[in-house]
């Protein structure tokens, strides 16, 4: 009877200790599996080559990877088709960190009546968020400027001359703005423009640099970056063309019915740009899933602040854009709440 009670002593004592040892093996796992957010890996889904995504996601990624923890890879995967869609990849778990315009996330957040938006989405959240870095504008043959003395962007969308336009393709966030400023001139569709004698050509970055440089199209309607945009240096060294200014009350009017900000493109910015441009812009994000871990959103959003001035030299689209603070629709993520009020960015 001695021996069992002391047998059955050791096995308790025994089982107590595998109790607190598994306990705290457990409660270190936990705390991994927070920071990581139950994946070693950051997919950041862009579009195609040349877009603001893809090259951007090149300039990051050396500063993430110096924050991530041991053994976290990055993938880059060009899958989206556009700002939507890059917004509803992260919805479908294919990516968790991309770079979109700010007007076609918010038309998400909102559940916005246009083009490619499948109902209210809000499960995401933004790290960093930039002021203007391009806008939309309207790329023209300096030929047909001047045979047709085009001044303004309403000089060239009301003239009794037939056009062929060159855009990104149906659905395409770009093709919806160049819309929206098209109905700020009273042309309520693109078939409304293409039945006054006018020509529409849709396709990728590439079509449409062939449509200008092969004088197929007079008129590139789309994304203008500030500096350093190869889709439009390609097109300004194959064809000597302007940039149209927006009229004031044009830029005012469409901005206050549409959401866009003014911004203007530097002079010598692009081949035959002698003067300052001022043109309808868009801010930026820097979205991920609202699942994102919170140190993983902290330490990303540290390591682009901390880096900001470095980043600025070596990328075409954050290089004349700043950081802003500014609320929004859309929130930032906690992780990156944290920081920014820790540095004071915000309250």
């Amino acid at each position: 009877m001695r021996k069992a009670k002391i047998l059955l002593g050791c096995l308790l004592l025994t089982s107590v200790f595998i109790s607190l040892v598994t306990g705290c093996s457990n409660g270190s796992n936990e705390k991994a599996d927070t920071r990581s957010a139950g994946s070693d890996q950051l997919v950041i889904h862009t579009m195609g080559p040349g877009t603001w995504p893809y090259v951007s996601s090149e300039t990051l990624t050396p500063y993430f990877k110096e924050v991530l923890p041991e053994g976290f890879q990055i993938e880059k995967s060009p899958i989206a088709t556009g700002d939507i869609s890059g917004v509803y990849l992260l919805r479908e778990k294919q990516g968790d960190l991309t770079m979109v315009s700010d007007l076609p996330a918010e038309w998400v957040w909102d559940g916005k009546p246009y083009p490619n938006i499948d109902k209210e989405y809000q499960q995401f959240r933004k790290l960093l968020q930039v002021d203007s870095y391009g806008g939309i504008g309207f790329l023209v043959s300096r030929k047909i400027v001047e045979e047709n003395g085009f001044e303004t962007v309403g000089d060239l969308l009301t003239a009794d001359v037939p056009l062929t336009i060159a855009t990104l393709p149906a659905g395409s966030s770009s093709l919806i703005m160049t819309e929206q400023i098209m109905k700020g001139y009273g042309i309520d569709s693109l078939e409304t423009f293409e039945s006054a004698g006018n020509t529409v050509l849709q396709g990728g970055t590439q079509d449409i640099v062939k449509y200008i440089r092969d004088r197929q199209a007079d008129v590139y309607a789309g994304l203008i970056v500030g500096y350093n945009f190869p889709m439009v240096e390609e097109m300004t060294t194959s064809i000597d063309m302007v940039i149209l200014p927006f009229e004031q009350d044009k830029l005012e009017q469409i901005s206050d019915e549409f959401g866009f900000h003014s911004f203007t493109i530097p002079e010598n910015s692009y081949k035959g740009m002698t003067n300052d441009t001022t043109i309808l812009g868009l801010g930026g994000y820097i979205i991920v899933r609202e699942d994102m871990s919170d140190a993983i959103a902290y330490d990303l959003t540290k390591a682009m602040y901390e880096n900001w001035s470095e980043i600025q030299q070596s990328d075409p689209y954050f290089s004349i854009t700043e950081m802003h603070f500014r609320e929004t629709v859309v929130p930032f993520h906690q992780g990156a709440e944290k920081y920014l009020k820790e540095i004071g960015e915000l309250e």
